[in-house]
């Protein structure tokens, strides 16, 4: 992964260590960060943009199968951009209190919503 100088560099080793250590230390730190992007955070950002994807493609069929194919476009247009935006959590949140404080049963249905 690094090299045995930039390790040795770091550690503060070596003639000249005290000036080089904060650029092996960055160059370091920004190794480790990158393979760890990488390797976990990146792939599993793709698969929650694919997951969506696929929910989206799913409720616009669905949609399509019921009403006109350019209204069913434009509802899940909306929908999309409401998600982007973060409105569509507040509306099922409360959703979701409004049916607790109505009653423990409709909870459930407005959780499954």
């Amino acid at each position: 992964m690094e090299s045995p100088i930039l390790r040795a560099v770091g550690i503060g080793i070596g003639v000249g260590s005290e000036f080089c250590r904060p650029m092996a230390v960055a160059i370091i730190g920004g190794t480790i960060t990158a393979t760890l992007l990488t390797l976990l955070v990146i792939p599993s950002f793709y698969d929650s943009i694919k997951t969506a994807r696929d929910r989206a493609l799913a409720k616009f069929h669905a949609r399509e199968a019921r009403w006109n194919p350019f209204f069913a476009f434009g509802v899940t247009l909306v929908e999309a951009l409401q998600t982007l935006v973060l409105l569509r959590a507040v509306w099922r949140g409360l959703k979701l209190q409004f049916a607790a404080l109505r009653g423990g049963g409709g909870a459930q249905r407005a959780a499954a919503i």
